[in-house]
């Protein structure tokens, strides 16, 4: 191959690497918000289950309510977390 065939195959892979690096990023951007939700649903279960605890040592009615009111929303911030990572696992993967 002579010099113009590698600097034509040098600007070639050039605009292709440009044409994928904004995809590239957006699957970037999705990883990234699927794994902090996974972060903040961990975050909410050991938050529940201090409060737990507390209501556990203290036999405090309060407490209690407060316990089994955090489980029931950990509960659902934990399903919405799962389909939310699943929907954007599946858009990485290209699933749908």
């Amino acid at each position: 191959m002579g010099q113009g065939a590698n600097h034509f195959l040098a600007k070639e892979r050039l605009r292709e690497i440009d044409q994928q690096i904004p995809d590239l990023l957006h699957r970037l951007r999705l990883s990234h918000h699927a794994v902090m939700a996974t972060y903040g649903a961990i975050l909410v279960l050991i938050g529940d289950l201090l409060v737990i605890a507390v209501a556990a040592l203290t036999n405090n009615v309060v407490a209690g309510l407060a316990g089994s009111a955090s489980f029931l929303i950990r509960g659902s911030v934990a399903r919405l977390g799962s389909g939310t990572n699943y929907s954007r696992i599946a858009k990485i993967a290209n699933l749908d």
